[in-house]
This record gives C-alpha cells, sequence and structure tokens, in this order.
C-alpha cells in the first residue's frame, strides 16, 4: 500500500504551465560533486519558478551513501525545499553502498534522510512512493529493492515482484503520469541493465504515461520509440560538465498529458 502525498500549485499557476527539472547521478562525494550540486541549486532558486516547478533527481545522489555524503546532499536540498519547490527523489545503487557495488543496509536505510531534508510529504513503508503536482502523478521506484541483502550487486537493478505488483495498481489509475526510477529500462548492457526491465516496459506499455526518467548509465538520451511511453529520459549525469556547463532537461507539462523538452546549461564558476 502506498502514502500519497497531494500538494498542489498556487491556483494562479495554470495546469500547462507546470515544468520538471531532472537532475541524475549527483555523486556528492567524489571529486568536487557537493560544489557542482551547490551551483544547480544556485541556478534553480535564481532562475526556475518554484511553486511551478518539480525537481526529479533519478538516483546515485551520493557516491557511496556516507553520512558525510548524505548530509552534504541534505543541506542543499533543504534549500530547495524551503524556497517552496518540489523535489522528488529515488535511490540509486551508489546510495546503497560503496562506489555502487556492494549493498549496506545502513546506507540505504540512510537514504531515508535525503527524503526527509527535500521532501515534506511522509515517506510510505513501501514503494513505489507517489507525489501529485498539478494534475499529473509522479510514480517513483525504487529499482534496488529487488537486490536488497546482495552483498555484490554489480550495478544491476531489480524493483522485484511486490513493486512491480504495486506499481500496476497505481497505473490502472486514470491521468497523466510521470515515473521516475534509477536503473535504465531498456539497457541492453548486460552490467547495467535492469533485470526485470522487461517486466517494467511490459507495464508501461498498457497505458499512456507521458515521461518515463532515469539515469545510472551516464549516457544522455531521449527516446519516443517505446509503447506507451511519450518520451524516456536517460538525464547523464548533470554534475559532469560538458563543454564548460553543467546541463540538464527541463520538461513542461502540457494539459494534453504530453511533455515537452529543453536542454538547460548551467555555467561552471
Amino acid at each position: 500500500m502506498t502514502l500519497t502525498y497531494h500538494p498542489a500549485p498556487p491556483p494562479s499557476t495554470p495546469l500547462g504551465n507546470l515544468s520538471v527539472a531532472h537532475w541524475t547521478d549527483l555523486h556528492v562525494g567524489e571529486r568536487a560533486r557537493e560544489g557542482a550540486l551547490t551551483t544547480l541549486v544556485d541556478h534553480a532558486l535564481a532562475q526556475l519558478a518554484p511553486h511551478s516547478t518539480a525537481i526529479v533527481i533519478s538516483g546515485d545522489l551520493t557516491h557511496n551513501g556516507g553520512a558525510s555524503e548524505i548530509k552534504a546532499c541534505a543541506r542543499q536540498l533543504l534549500r530547495l525545499r524551503v524556497a517552496g519547490f518540489q523535489v522528488l527523489v529515488v535511490p540509486g545503487n551508489h546510495d546503497c553502498g560503496p562506489l555502487g557495488l556492494l549493498w549496506r543496509a545502513e546506507r540505504r536505510a540512510a537514504f531515508n534522510h535525503l527524503w526527509r531534508a527535500s521532501s515534506a510529504r511522509p515517506l510510505a513503508p513501501r514503494w513505489p512512493q507517489v507525489a501529485r503536482f498539478g494534475g499529473w502523478r509522479f510514480i517513483l521506484l525504487d529499482s534496488c529493492e529487488g537486490q536488497e541483502g546482495e552483498l555484490v550487486t554489480l550495478a544491476r537493478g531489480e524493483l522485484g515482484l511486490g513493486q512491480l505488483a504495486r506499481l500496476e495498481l497505481e497505473l490502472a489509475e486514470p491521468g497523466p503520469v510521470v515515473v521516475v526510477l534509477h536503473h535504465h529500462p531498456f539497457s541492453r548492457d548486460l552490467t547495467m541493465d535492469m533485470d526485470d526491465s522487461a517486466q517494467l516496459l511490459e507495464l508501461l506499455g498498457r497505458r499512456e504515461v507521458g515521461l518515463v526518467l532515469f539515469g545510472h548509465m551516464h549516457r544522455r538520451g531521449e527516446w519516443t520509440d517505446k509503447p506507451g511511453v511519450g518520451i524516456a529520459a536517460d538525464g547523464g549525469q548533470t554534475t559532469e560538465p560538458v563543454n564548460g556547463a553543467y546541463q540538464y532537461r527541463l520538461y513542461r507539462l502540457g494539459e494534453d498529458g504530453r511533455a515537452l523538452g529543453t536542454t538547460i546549461r548551467v555555467p561552471v564558476p
């Protein structure tokens, strides 16, 4: 069973003016990534409209899931929350243990601190987590859940049968939907592909999902040829500069259940 939080934008914000900023694979704790996240948050506070923009971070917020990394990341997410942004996060394999390869239960549990820092909504006991933003529902998946307890994960993800069953129930509800997870749902890379990606795609193909957001591969790209999915997007690695700027996609959510994206460049200080 999931708990659903229903934050809505102010009445002055038309449904067609809602936007989603997609960040992913921040890897705070690796080299100077905290500084990069600070730059991104400074940009959001200066350039994005808090009450009509959701900031979605699709996993690997930290590099090892360590306490100092969690605290550094939480400081920045709290700035966004206080400013009024809807901040939605999902765990990645690096949030679950050292180098994203070793499962550590206490580090996966520590991810809940990031949830509390970024969100006023309660954390449901089981994933998916579901949030509403305007007329859209965001279904947030834990693509590490199916590998819980495995000593070595080799960066492969898995939703697990229980989470897939709960997702099927959530998808049965009508209305425009954004689905968020960390692992790549259709990669054929044997070390990176999610074990139950075929089952996920089969569920998504039964209905029209406006946007599916993920990361993990560090290879930016969008696909519009997946059955039942308007846009499927790998956000790359937001804290890795490209030609002197951090890059992310900003999606405008339409009243028709479709999304339209544009690339945003944030100059590296």
